[in-house]
């Protein structure tokens, strides 16, 4: 058993981590019921027996909240929100909408496809502070941690089973010398840079596959920045598939500087108060090189969301 204790100071109750991944243009309501593709966050789940894919066109968010701590086990809140959303699904579920907030609704045979202007739903799991392991609220085990990172996390470590049954773990573990911004402020060098091993994941008629990365501050023990699709925690929370990009912030302001990819950490009540990067996308222009480089790390990651078609 991998030991890995974490800051006491960073696992206790009342504390937030909030990740975003936000647009960089306007989304016409009107069409928003018509918009193919991922969106800029992107996630499904299980409602009432039922799969549920949701693409978020505008800003999204993934706040991860530390409820309570009691005998070595945190109940961590997973509060996945966002703005100008696609929710689909069939049958019938609660509800994580408010009826205000519905822009429109069809129905695709038994699929139901509602625009909304914004949602927030809220999972719960549990998460063992003394090896990094997590659990659903049932007890079922799903791997380690990625929410936070310690020196145990070393290539051929095993962090969780993807929803298709492929074993993933730590294939490079890499020491990134370069100031990382986020939206909550820059992080200084050397910062830690994770990959897993690729996997796929098709659930709620989306599918991605590729692998993860990673970006974690040593210092603190926090994780940065992530782009991949699925990893314990989400899973445990009852999301099969999640996954996203800050397109607003996806640039590089300077030769030593990098803003962190995928979903960003925005906001945190753990390292006190600090005053938040200010960020503007007509002074920081669009870095392709990096694109590249990152989609080169990821192994061709490939995101599309298929059709849904009625029966």
């Amino acid at each position: 058993m991998v030991r890995a204790t974490y800051n006491d100071s960073i696992i206790r109750p009342g504390a937030y981590f909030v990740y975003v991944a936000r647009t960089n243009e306007s989304v016409n309501e009107s069409s928003l019921a018509g918009i193919m593709g991922s969106g800029n966050l992107f996630f499904s789940l299980k409602l009432d027996n039922e799969s549920v894919s949701v693409n978020v066109h505008g800003n999204g968010s993934a706040e991860f909240r530390i409820a309570s701590v009691r005998d070595g086990m945190a109940t961590v809140q997973v509060i996945a929100s966002g703005t100008d959303a696609l929710i689909r699904y069939s049958g019938n579920i609660a509800q994580f909408w408010d009826k205000e907030s519905v822009i429109s609704t069809e129905s695709q045979g038994n699929t139901t496809l509602v625009a909304v202007r914004d949602f927030s739903i809220t999972r719960e799991y549990k998460m063992n502070i003394h090896t990094g392991e997590v659990y659903d609220l049932k007890g079922k085990y799903y791997g380690r941690t990625l929410l936070f990172y310690n020196q145990n996390v070393k290539p051929e470590l095993s962090l969780f089973t993807a929803p298709n049954g492929l074993n993933v773990s730590v294939s490079k573990v890499t020491t990134i010398n370069m100031t990382v911004i986020t939206y909550y402020k820059r992080f200084l060098p050397p910062l830690i840079q994770a990959i897993t091993t690729p996997y796929a994941v098709s659930s709620a008629y989306i599918t991605a596959k590729g692998k993860s990365v990673l970006t974690h501050d040593p210092a603190s023990g926090l994780l940065l920045s992530y782009f991949g699709f699925s990893w314990a925690d989400f899973q445990a929370a009852g999301f099969s598939l999640f996954g996203g990009i800050d397109r607003k912030g996806f640039s590089i302001p300077g030769k030593d500087e990098m803003f962190a990819p995928g979903l960003v950490l925005a906001e945190t009540n753990v390292l006190g108060s600090v005053a938040k990067v200010r960020y503007s996308p007509e002074t920081s222009p669009l870095i392709y090189v990096y694109l590249i480089s990152l989609l080169l790390a990821v192994a061709s990651a490939l995101l599309e969301v298929r059709g849904w078609e009625g029966s």
